[in-house]
């Protein structure tokens, strides 16, 4: 009996010293990312329940109830800045609208990211298995095809390129009471949007 408890502590002790290690492990090659390329910390927002993150949740929940998700977004934005983080069940969440990451993210740096299981399995129903919810090779090709509208200094500059394609698609959506397939638009949109950009 008393030799299945030791086992049982040193089992626990060893995953907890992998787990404590591997912590280490990632901040310590976080560090010196972050100083190899001149990061500064991002603000962190602002939060009651930095566990759960129910505070945000109710926030979010009542802004999509009055039709002011978006506004409270970037209201969010505006308080804390282009790019912030929040906590939610231990992980840190980077929220951006800053078009110098979005460059970054979607042309030299893309590699270095993944989208992970909750956003490929909640955004694919809408989005379908494009850029936007897949990794690995399909996202490789996608990411192919649309590279060049990302990786030109003019795109920071001509961001306001998909400004109007937003604005018809918002135009689309009010035209309709809110009942339409986001789906088809969002795709129309793309297909819009993307041809501009490549020839402008």
């Amino acid at each position: 009996m008393f030799s299945g408890v030791l086992w049982i502590t040193f089992a626990l002790l060893a995953l907890l010293l992998r787990n404590v290690t591997q912590r280490i492990r990632t901040m310590y090659a976080q560090h010196h990312i972050k100083a190899a390329n001149g990061c500064l910390p991002p603000t962190k927002l602002a939060q009651r329940d930095p566990v759960l993150a129910l505070d945000l949740f109710l926030q979010d929940f009542a802004a999509a109830n009055n039709k002011a998700f978006l506004e409270s977004a970037k209201l969010r934005h505006a308080l804390n800045g282009l790019t912030f983080t929040s906590k939610t069940y231990f992980r840190t969440n980077f929220f951006t609208c800053d078009p110098k990451v979005i460059q970054q993210v979607l042309s030299s740096q893309f590699q270095n990211f993944d989208l992970g299981p909750l956003r490929s399995f909640s955004g694919a129903p809408l989005f379908g298995n494009g850029i936007l919810t897949t990794d690995g090779h399909i996202w490789a090709h996608q990411r192919r095809v649309i590279r060049p509208a990302f990786a030109r200094p003019v795109f920071i500059q001509e961001f306001s390129i998909f400004q109007r394609h937003v604005d018809q698609l918002i135009a689309l959506i009010r035209k309709n009471d809110g009942k339409v397939d986001l789906q088809k638009l969002f795709f129309r949109m793309v297909r819009g949007s993307i041809p501009t950009s490549l020839l402008s």
